[in-house]
C-alpha cells in the first residue's frame, strides 16, 4: 500500500487532536498517594474476603502447634505495620493497648476495618515532608513512607497466601483472587 505524503502528514496531524484526550486520563493524574489508598481499597476487600471465609470456630486453627492461628496472622499484620507506621511517623499507635487473644471474630473484623481506616487517616493527613521522611528498615536508611507503606502491604499479602492455604486444609475453597 502506498501512502501520499499528504495523507501521511494529514494522519500524523489528526492524531495530535487526540493527545488531549490521554493526558486527560485519571492515571496520568494520579498521584503516588492516590496510587496507594486505591490499592489498600482493594487489599481490604480481599483481605476481609478470607477472613470471612473462616468459621468462628476455626479461627484458632493452626496447621502446626509452632504456627500461627488463622485470626494471629490478621492481629499480626496490625500490630506490624501500625508499629513500622507510628516509630516511622513518630504518632501514636491505636492498636498498642489492644488483647489480642481476647478477641472473638466480630471484634477481630472491627479491629481490621478500624486499621485499614487508620492508614488511610494516616497516609491522607501524611504532609509532604512526612512522605519524603527517609528511615531506617531492613538495614535500608531510605525508605521514604510511601516505600514503608508497600512494604507493610508485602508482608500483609505474605500471611494473605498463607492463610489461603489454611482455608484449604479445612476444605473451605477459597473466594477469587481480587485484583488490582
Amino acid at each position: 500500500m502506498i501512502i501520499s505524503r499528504k495523507k501521511a502528514l494529514q494522519t500524523l496531524l489528526n492524531s495530535f487532536a487526540f493527545l488531549p484526550v490521554f493526558s486527560k486520563s485519571k492515571v496520568a493524574k494520579r498521584t503516588p498517594v492516590a496510587t496507594f489508598l486505591e490499592a489498600n481499597k482493594r487489599s481490604r476487600e480481599y483481605t476481609l474476603s478470607v477472613f470471612e471465609q473462616m468459621p468462628e470456630e476455626s479461627m484458632e486453627f493452626k496447621p502446626l502447634p509452632e504456627m500461627f492461628s488463622f485470626q494471629r496472622h490478621f492481629t499480626h499484620c496490625i500490630e506490624f505495620t501500625a508499629g513500622q507506621l507510628t516509630n516511622h511517623l513518630k504518632i501514636k499507635d491505636p492498636f498498642a493497648d489492644i488483647k489480642w487473644n481476647d478477641l472473638s471474630k466480630a471484634q477481630t473484623k472491627q479491629e481490621l476495618n478500624h486499621f485499614y481506616d487508620w492508614v488511610d487517616t494516616v497516609v491522607k493527613g501524611a504532609t509532604p515532608a512526612q512522605l519524603a521522611q527517609t528511615g531506617n528498615f531492613g538495614g535500608d536508611k531510605e525508605v521514604d513512607l510511601l516505600r514503608l507503606l508497600y512494604i507493610c502491604e508485602n508482608h500483609l499479602i505474605h500471611h494473605r497466601g498463607a492463610l489461603v492455604v489454611y482455608l484449604r486444609q479445612k476444605q473451605i475453597v477459597p473466594n477469587g483472587y481480587v485484583g488490582w
